[in-house]
């Protein structure tokens, strides 16, 4: 989280293209550092029969939480970006000794084990290997879906206010939503049934999406 920290001070500060791009690979760096790190304790502080519940309000938190920042980030368009990057860095520090002062210190890698044996152990699950492809479109469509619509929406309205509105809607579906429709799909649906239709209805989302030719 310092190192996302980091790269947001560095972003606010950046005067060419160049300096952009590594204060993006820090934010990223910072981001591939403590996000599995986050997944290994949620294994750890949860009970089995505690994670699809734990899971589907972390997941309705994030929604919000994304939404939340880009439609701030829409209403601070016409600030100067140096207080807004730098606004970003103080809340991942905050965010670092909430942490700090808040979690337990576990260690949830097995001593000794090196980098290489530990990656041969999901390289042989099969049935991982496939949850990982396919999630990993979903995530490519998550992030195209957040750079295309705005750029819709700004097209379509001829403003980037009107982006603000969309995601305001966004929070207010995740918030309504979310956490009902996956309880019902526990009592209804296998997981494999819900990840197929989901990923299903983003693909249809994307493809209207491109004949969209009215707000």
């Amino acid at each position: 989280m310092l190192l996302r920290a980091l790269g947001f001070a560095a972003m606010a500060c950046a005067v060419n293209p160049a300096m952009l791009v590594l204060s993006c690979v820090l934010s990223g760096l910072g981001g591939a550092l403590f996000d599995p790190a986050r997944g290994a304790l949620v294994v750890k502080l949860t009970r089995p029969a505690e994670r699809p519940r734990f899971y589907s309000l972390l997941m309705m938190q994030e929604s919000v939480a994304a939404v939340t920042g880009a439609l701030l980030g829409t209403m601070l368009l016409g600030v100067d970006f140096l207080w807004v990057g730098l606004g970003g860095c103080a809340a991942f520090v905050l965010a670092a000794l909430a942490n700090a002062w808040l979690l337990p210190a576990y260690r949830v890698a097995t001593p000794g084990t090196s980098a290489v044996k530990a990656m041969r152990i999901p390289s042989r699950d099969k049935p991982f290997l496939m949850l990982v492809l396919t999630l990993s479109g979903y995530y490519i469509m998550t992030v195209q879906l957040m750079m295309l619509v705005p750029v819709t929406l700004t097209e379509l309205s001829g403003t980037p206010r009107t982006v603000a509105w969309m995601y305001a809607m966004d929070a207010v579906l995740a918030l309504t939503l979310l956490y009902p429709m996956a309880r019902v799909g526990e009592r209804y649906l296998t997981l494999e049934a819900r990840l197929l239709a989901g990923i299903g209805i983003m693909c249809c989302a994307v493809l209207a999406m491109s004949a969209a030719r009215a707000l």
